[in-house]
């Protein structure tokens, strides 16, 4: 269990390699992507192949978020989902009068109080809103096992935002994820039942769907894409219970009315760019797209601050209500 992700990738794409040892690789393989109880090994590993993250950018801000965490009141909430399962979340309230939440989806391997480090002091002294973040299935400590990038997370979103209007009634809501995170905003905004005090989304970095997340990894590792990702597929709905195929944020922003700001770091090798452009042109809802100049994943607010919270500014300003 201690290989790497990408010798069980190059595994997979040798000459000759047998079906069987095929099916042994995709099914080590879906247990370190999905299983969110193993530990992934390369996440927070600088210059990574298969997930890039720019440590000496990232954990600076991250320490100050941390910080600023550590001094806040934190409510703790939890829900059953329609699965059965145990979830969790917290709740900072808004500051003075405000009466806007934002709603919050950590990344990959990701829960929802580390992920918000990035975000949260931000949202709470610049703007005076209110956040809750949630630990996505399998996460943090919410119940679960396997990851549903974007799918489960996304249906288990909704149904936190009708639990939050019956117990914190009044309020408005915006939604704002990261990586997998801001795919699984940008799939509530097509979910029917999506409640309608969600006045805006914000989706960072967000893949098109898990489909054309791991067909792109698997390229980028010189592995053979079919059979791998059908494999990969097979496993995930025996052991996860869903198909990668329902894991789709580009589906569900063709059917969405939310306002929708989709903001992207021009230079994400893990998640990139083009996939912000697919997704702003198949939004159906009213939309602004932002390419971040130098950015690297889930780092946009960090390289352009500036940029990055003035768009959101213009959105709280058209879209809120302010009476």
């Amino acid at each position: 269990m201690k290989k790497s992700l990408k010798l069980l990738l190059g595994m997979a794409g040798a000459a000759g390699l047998a079906a069987g040892s095929l099916y042994a690789a995709a099914d080590l393989l879906h247990t370190f992507v999905m299983d969110n109880k193993k530990q992934f090994p390369l996440k927070f590993k600088a210059n990574s192949p298969l997930v890039p993250v720019e440590i000496d950018k990232m954990m600076p801000a991250i320490r100050t978020g941390r910080e600023w965490l550590a001094r806040q009141e934190v409510q703790t909430y939890t829900m059953v989902n329609r699965r059965g399962q145990k979830l969790t979340g917290y709740y900072i309230p808004p500051r003075g009068d405000s009466n806007v939440i934002v709603f919050f989806c950590h990344g990959f391997k990701g829960n929802g109080k580390s992920d918000i480090c990035l975000f949260g002091e931000r949202y709470t002294e610049d703007f005076g809103y209110g956040i809750f973040s949630v630990d996505h299935t399998g996460s943090g400590e919410s119940e679960g096992q396997y990851a549903g990038f974007c799918y489960l997370e996304a249906l288990d979103g909704v149904e936190w935002l009708h639990y939050l209007n019956a117990v914190l009634p009044g309020r408005q809501f915006i939604l704002h994820g990261g990586s997998m995170g801001g795919a699984t905003v940008l799939r509530m905004t097509g979910e029917p039942d999506l409640p309608g005090n969600v006045k805006f989304a914000v989706g960072d970095c967000g893949f098109t769907s898990a489909w054309d997340e791991f067909t792109y990894e698997l390229r980028h590792a010189h592995a053979p894409v079919h059979p791998m990702i059908d494999l990969f597929n097979l496993i995930n709905i025996k052991k996860a219970g869903y198909d990668l195929r329902e894991a789709s944020a580009i589906d569900a922003v063709r059917r969405s009315h939310t306002p929708t700001l989709i903001i992207h770091g021009e230079r994400d090798t893990f998640v990139p760019a083009y996939m912000a452009q697919e997704l702003y042109d198949a939004c159906a809802a009213e939309k602004e797209l932002v390419i971040v100049k130098d950015a690297t994943h889930e780092l946009s607010a960090v390289y352009d601050p500036a940029l990055y919270y003035g768009k959101i500014h213009e959105f709280a300003d058209r879209y809120l209500d302010h009476n």
